[in-house]
C-alpha cells in the first residue's frame, strides 16, 4: 500500500482575462467601483420612455405618383414652431435636404433662469434617449452584413454562455430584437417600455418568451443588442468568465456581471465612435451628461432646476447618447447616402425591414421613417427626441428639453405636420409664382 502524500491538485483556472482588460483599459479598482443599476437608471424599470400610440409600424407601401407631389417647406417651418412653442420650455430643429439646411429653428431655453438661462441653439447636446436604438441599429445592422450573418440567425450562441436561458430562448433572432417581436418576458414587468440594464437582460434571457408573433416594444430588445454586438464582433468571447481565472484578477470571478456590463458597454461605445460617428464626422464620445447639455424640464412653469439625466452607459444601446441637432442629422445623412456606415442600399432596407425605428408613414411624398426618444424623472421633467427620415434625400431632427401640451410627445405630431405640408407639385409652383407676382406688383 502506498501511503505517499500526494500533492494537491492546482486549483482549476480559467482563460486569462488580461488581454480583454487590458484592450479596454479595465482594472480591477474599475470593476469595483461599476455599478450595474445605478439610482438614476432605476426609474426606467418602471416608466414609459415611448409614446406608444404611434406602434406598431404600417406596411411600407410605394408611392407611384410621388413625383407629382413636393413639401412646402415653409409652411412647415410655421406649423412646427406654432406645434412646439405653446407648451415646450424650448427646441432646437433642422430639415436638411441632401445635407443642406433648409430650416433652421431654435427657441428660448436649454436652462432656464433658474440654471443660468442658457438658450437653445443647434449645437447644444441632449440626451436623445430612445433614438439611440436608431444609432444601435445602425452599428448592429453594419456588423451584421459585415460578418455575413442573416438577421434571422438565432441569438443564443451569441450570449454569454453562463446566463440562464428560458423557455424559447434558442428561437430569438436578431430581427426578433431589432423589431421588438421577441416576446421576451421580465419577472417584475408591469407592461411598460421597462428595463435597460445589464441584470434586467439576464433575467428577461432566464424568463424566456412568450411568442414571436406580435409587437411589443421594450427596451431589454435593444440593451441586448449592445452584448451581442460585442460577442459578433469578437470583442467578449461568449465564455469569458466562464470559470474563474487565477492569480491577480480571481476577485474578478465575483463581479462577473460588472465585469461584463462594463466590457460590454466600451466595445459598444467604441465600435458606434469609430463605425458611425467617425464616418459621420461627429467626435468621439462616451455616455456623460456634459456641462453644456440641455437640462429637463416639466413645463414652461416648472420653477425648480432643470434635471440632469445623468451618465446612462448602465442603459448604452437602448437610450444614452448625448448629441445635438447637427450631430444627429450629420449621422442620419451618412448612414443614408454616403456609403461609409453601410451602402444607401442597405441602408434602405435596414428602414424598410423596421429595423431601430418606430413608424414608417406612406404619404404621397414617397415614406416617412421615424423615431421617437422620451426619458424622465418621477417630477415629469422629460427630454424628447425625434428624429425623421423623409424622401427627396430629406432628414429632419427635432429635440426638445419638456414635454408638450398635456404632458405629451410631439412625434406623432411633427408627422401629421410633415403630411399637412405635401402639396400637389403643380398647384404648389401656381402658389409661389403668383405670390412673386403680388410682391412685384405691390413692391
Amino acid at each position: 500500500m502506498n501511503n505517499t502524500t500526494q500533492p494537491p491538485h492546482p486549483p482549476l483556472e480559467g482563460p486569462d482575462p488580461t488581454p480583454i482588460l487590458r484592450r479596454f483599459q479595465v482594472e480591477l479598482p474599475d470593476v469595483e467601483r461599476h455599478v450595474v443599476l445605478p439610482d438614476h437608471v432605476k426609474y426606467s424599470r418602471e416608466f414609459v420612455d415611448i409614446d406608444l400610440a404611434h406602434l406598431p409600424l404600417g406596411p411600407v407601401a410605394p408611392s407611384f405618383l410621388s413625383f407629382l407631389y413636393t413639401l412646402n417647406v415653409e409652411k412647415l417651418a410655421q406649423k412646427l414652431h406654432d406645434l412646439l412653442t405653446p407648451c415646450v420650455v424650448g427646441y432646437g430643429l433642422q430639415l436638411r435636404r441632401s445635407g443642406a439646411v433648409v430650416i433652421d429653428q431654435t427657441w428660448r431655453w436649454s436652462k432656464t433662469k433658474k440654471d443660468g438661462e442658457t438658450g437653445w441653439t443647434n449645437d447644444t447636446p441632449m440626451h436623445l434617449a430612445s433614438v439611440s436604438k436608431l444609432i444601435t441599429a445602425m452599428a448592429l445592422v453594419r456588423l451584421l452584413d459585415r460578418k455575413g450573418i442573416s438577421y434571422d440567425t438565432p441569438v443564443n450562441s451569441y450570449l454569454p454562455s453562463y446566463w440562464t436561458r428560458g423557455n424559447n430562448i434558442s428561437k430569438v433572432t436578431f430581427r426578433h430584437l431589432l423589431t421588438h417581436k421577441s416576446g421576451l418576458l421580465w419577472r417584475n414587468f408591469t407592461g411598460n417600455t421597462g428595463p435597460v440594464d445589464y441584470q434586467s437582460m439576464m433575467d428577461a434571457i432566464a424568463d424566456g418568451t412568450n411568442g414571436f408573433t406580435n409587437y411589443d416594444y421594450k427596451n431589454i430588445n435593444y440593451s441586448l443588442c449592445r452584448v451581442l454586438l460585442a460577442t459578433v464582433n469578437g470583442d467578449l468571447p461568449v465564455d469569458f468568465m466562464l470559470s474563474p481565472p487565477g492569480g491577480f484578477f480571481a476577485p474578478l470571478f465575483a463581479l462577473r456581471d460588472a465585469v461584463w456590463d462594463l466590457l460590454s458597454i466600451r466595445a459598444y461605445a467604441e465600435y458606434v465612435n469609430d463605425r458611425v460617428f467617425s464616418p459621420s464626422s461627429v467626435g468621439s464620445r462616451a455616455f456623460e451628461h456634459d456641462a453644456d447639455a440641455a437640462l429637463a424640464y416639466a413645463s414652461q412653469g416648472d420653477s425648480t432646476n432643470g434635471w440632469n439625466s445623468g451618465d446612462m452607459q448602465s442603459g448604452s444601446a437602448t437610450a444614452g447618447w448625448h448629441l445635438t441637432v447637427r450631430e444627429l442629422l450629420r449621422v442620419m445623412r451618412t448612414f443614408r447616402r454616403a456609403g461609409t456606415i453601410m451602402s444607401p442600399f442597405r441602408a434602405e432596407r435596414m428602414l424598410d425591414n423596421g429595423f431601430g425605428i418606430d413608424m414608417a408613414r406612406p404619404t404621397k411624398l414617397g415614406t416617412i421613417y421615424g423615431k421617437n426618444g422620451w426619458w424622465e424623472n418621477g417630477s415629469k421633467q422629460a427630454e424628447q427626441s425625434s428624429a425623421y427620415l423623409l424622401p427627396r434625400n430629406m432628414e429632419l431632427v427635432v429635440l426638445a428639453n419638456s414635454p408638450s401640451c398635456g404632458g405629451m410627445s410631439v412625434f406623432n405630431k411633427v408627422a401629421d405636420a410633415i403630411e399637412d405640408c405635401i402639396e400637389f407639385r403643380i398647384w404648389s409652383v401656381l402658389v409661389a409664382a403668383a405670390g412673386k407676382l403680388i410682391g412685384r406688383v405691390s413692391g
